[in-house]
């Protein structure tokens, strides 16, 4: 693809506006140095950590327009919680914005990845070569798109990898030195991570001599005090104390200037941010239209980024009214698309809604709502759309009893084998225990098969 047109170039958006992070000029500085060392060819890593809301993915993206403003090619792969935090993902979305047939034949390949049979050598085989060979081809892929412009390459969310596509990564990073390639990964890092995961692996990575680390701390009073507003500023006694109350959060700042001065002064004080950012959203939310409502719950059910044409069929509403629905949510900054094409497809603008938006839904409400996504799914793979399995199986699972339990218990071993194929053990015994679950829950019970 060498079309550079049509390359998607990812930014920041709040509301569905682009928007320059406050406070971080030694950090754009930081990363303006690497974009020019990658021009001259020495590529890098760089490890960007830090808590959740505190503003990574916003520098992100602003470090992605820097990089395309010189003339860089920006893959972009945000990790996905569930089966496409494992390999060969993210790297197909990757593949898809860098140039050249190379990438283009890659990202064929890994797109139609299935699992094979033990023994057996492939992307999700049962050899322990997968992270190894995926690596080889990613390397050559990504240096003939390197005659075409540098390349950026975002992996945002990386404490949700699994340790074959932290190896995977470790590999291409070191491969890709001498080469016009930056590589800039982001998530919460933390040193207590569990032995074993991708967050552990990603840890010893991130600490590890091959890589450059820079943790992102708070914003400070004046910074604070302008995402909020003059008025709420005032109302809280000043920017010191207001930083103070959110720990130099801007993600819990931009949720407090969403909000009425009543709501934010009776909910912050004395609360976690999670609970503080949950219970904000709450009275923003019951302000929105059944419908908006339930598209907001419909794409927090998702973990991965879901597209306008599955979320008008799985609410069952007009396209025209979907894309109007969450043309609002998107301004209001509840809502993001991965690229930027404000159709889509979209995501919580942060996990720190995502629990939020699942308990305002009642349980007989979010298992509907399952069920309504595990039958578009299967009508897409019956037709033919790669879709993937995990997807699939989590929707029928959570549907019993409104599924046959049978069904669900399928999908979910169809998952575990694929988990057992790529050393995903623990993945493995998780759906073992969703299929017996699913199939103990659906005993008795009026279940049927989906539409």
């Amino acid at each position: 693809m060498t079309d550079f047109e049509h390359i998607r170039k990812p930014g920041a958006r709040v509301g569905g506006r682009r928007i320059t992070p406050l406070g971080r000029d030694r950090e754009l500085h930081f990363f303006e140095q690497f974009l020019s060392d990658a021009e001259d060819g020495m590529g890098g890593l760089v490890v960007l950590q830090g808590l959740a809301g505190i503003g990574k993915s916003t520098l992100l993206g602003a470090v992605c327009e820097k990089a395309v403003g010189r003339g860089f090619q920006v893959g972009h792969g945000l990790i996905e919680a569930g089966a496409r935090a494992r390999l060969p993902w993210p790297w197909p979305r990757i593949l898809r914005d860098l140039a050249g047939e190379g990438c283009a034949a890659l990202r064929r390949e890994l797109v139609t990845a299935k699992a094979v049979g033990e023994g057996e050598d492939g992307y999700l085989g049962g050899s322990g070569l997968q992270a190894g060979r995926l690596a080889l081809q990613l390397t050559d892929a990504i240096e003939l798109a390197c005659e075409a412009a540098p390349v950026l390459i975002v992996l945002d969310d990386v404490q949700r990898m699994d340790a074959a596509s932290v190896e995977t990564l470790r590999l291409v990073a070191e491969a890709v030195e001498q080469l016009p390639v930056l590589i800039l990964v982001a998530g919460l890092l933390e040193a207590d991570a569990p032995e074993g995961t991708g967050a552990d692996a990603m840890v010893a990575f991130a600490g590890s001599g091959s890589s450059h680390v820079l943790s992102l701390s708070g914003l400070g009073p004046a910074e604070i005090a302008e995402i909020v507003g003059p008025d709420l500023t005032v109302r809280f006694g000043g920017p010191e104390l207001l930083h103070r109350l959110t720990a130099g959060n801007p993600m819990l700042a931009w949720e407090l200037a969403q909000s009425s001065e009543q709501d934010a002064i009776v909910l912050l004080e004395g609360r976690s941010l999670s609970e503080a950012v949950s219970l904000l959203l709450r009275s923003r939310v019951v302000n929105y239209s059944a419908e908006v409502r339930g598209l907001l719950h419909a794409i927090g059910l998702e973990t991965e980024a879901v597209d306008v044409g599955l979320l008008a069929e799985v609410l069952e509403l007009s396209l025209d009214d979907a894309e109007q629905w969450l043309g609002d949510l998107l301004s209001d900054g509840l809502v993001r698309t991965v690229s930027d094409d404000p159709r889509g497809p979209f995501l919580l603008t942060h996990n720190l809604l995502r629990d939020p938006v699942l308990r305002s839904m009642a349980p007989a409400q979010r298992r509907s709502l399952h069920q309504r996504y595990a039958s578009a799914l299967l009508r897409r793979e019956v037709k033919g759309s790669v879709i993937s399995t995990g997807a699939i199986a989590d929707h029928c699972c959570m549907a019993v009893p409104l599924l046959e339990g049978e069904l669900a218990g399928d999908w979910a071993l169809r998952a575990a084998r694929e988990a057992n194929q790529a050393a995903a053990w623990g993945a493995a015994e998780e759906w073992a225990d969703r299929c017996i679950e699913a199939l103990d829950r659906s005993e008795g019970s009026d279940s049927v098969s989906p539409r």
